[in-house]
Parts: C-alpha cells; sequence; structure tokens
C-alpha cells in the first residue's frame, strides 16, 4: 500500500511506503501517528520528509488502538492486549488471566475459560488508568466485556458481569 500526500507548496507529491497492509484504525500525538491492521507501523512527521518504521508485532492483525502520548500506546487484536512505553521499541503482552475467572450470574454462562475476546474501544484516562470495552465468547456463547487497567496496561482486569447485567440493561453494550 502506498500513501501520497503534499509537504508544502509547490513541492512535489512524496510517497510513504505503507507496509502495514488492511489499515483498521490510526491514532497519533503531536507529531507521530500509529496505524494498526495486518501488523502495527508507526510514522513520525515531525520533518519535511516523514520517517516510516514497521512493528511487525508476531505477525498478528489488529483492531483497535490508544495513543495517550508518543510513547504510551495499547493496541488489541483478537485475544491479545499489547503495549508500549517507548514508542513502539520494545511492546509487551498485557496480563488477561482476570478474564478466566467464573462469574456465576443468572443469564450468564462463565463457568468455561474464553476461547476469545476482541476489544472494540480503548480509552486511557492518563498513563496509568485506562479502560476497554468489547466482547469475550466461550463454549456458551458471546458476552460483553468490560475491562480496567490501574498499571499502566500491564495487567488489563474483567468487570464483574453482575455489575453491568444486574440493571436489565447490559445488553445494550
Amino acid at each position: 500500500d502506498e500513501i501520497s500526500f503534499n509537504i508544502g507548496l509547490n513541492r512535489p507529491p512524496n510517497i510513504l511506503d505503507a507496509s502495514c497492509s488492511n489499515i483498521t484504525k490510526c491514532d497519533g500525538s503531536n507529531h507521530i501517528i500509529y496505524f494498526i491492521g495486518n501488523g502495527i507501523e508507526k510514522m513520525d512527521f515531525s520533518s519535511d520528509v516523514p520517517i516510516s518504521l514497521r512493528y511487525d508485532y508476531q505477525n498478528n492483525t489488529y483492531n483497535n488502538i490508544f495513543v495517550y502520548d508518543a510513547n504510551y500506546v495499547v493496541v488489541s487484536g483478537l485475544s491479545n492486549i499489547i503495549y508500549t512505553y517507548d514508542g513502539g521499541e520494545n511492546w509487551n503482552n498485557a496480563d488477561t488471566q482476570s478474564f478466566s475467572i467464573n462469574y456465576d450470574y443468572h443469564g450468564f454462562n462463565s463457568n468455561e475459560s474464553y476461547t476469545s475476546f476482541t476489544i472494540k474501544s480503548i480509552y486511557l484516562y492518563d498513563n496509568v488508568y485506562g479502560i476497554a470495552i468489547g466482547t469475550i465468547t466461550d463454549a456458551s456463547g458471546k458476552y460483553n466485556l468490560i475491562i480496567y487497567t490501574r498499571d499502566g496496561s500491564k495487567t488489563w482486569n474483567r468487570v464483574n458481569p453482575k455489575v453491568f447485567y444486574s440493571s436489565g440493561l447490559g445488553h445494550l453494550l
């Protein structure tokens, strides 16, 4: 894939090699933009000639991203959440072990381990706290998922479904 754009007036268009294919989302901070899809790509627009860096983290496909600042970024794909504190030089897998906690709640069968989860939206309040919503699938079906972090994305914890299903409107999430 190639992206074409003009830099300044009276200059010919420049072509960037956007090697992150099937781009699903992008987010940025200041002069840095991250693209996700089949891989992760970071582009720096701070100079006249943009710099494109490719991060092919574990050959995954990603569907959601939140850039808190140029260094702290959280990305999710199918059943994974990764984060970086250094602008993408080092990516870390977030701990999602709490997703397998068994909750006993009427209408919500969570006695089985999940088979997959997908994050639909991520929001970081600051460099410590964040929240995300999505869906989680187990052998009996697909359910709403709300997760949060209190340690800068190192660990994401699942909100007990009783909290949002008890209102009778949890299905609307």
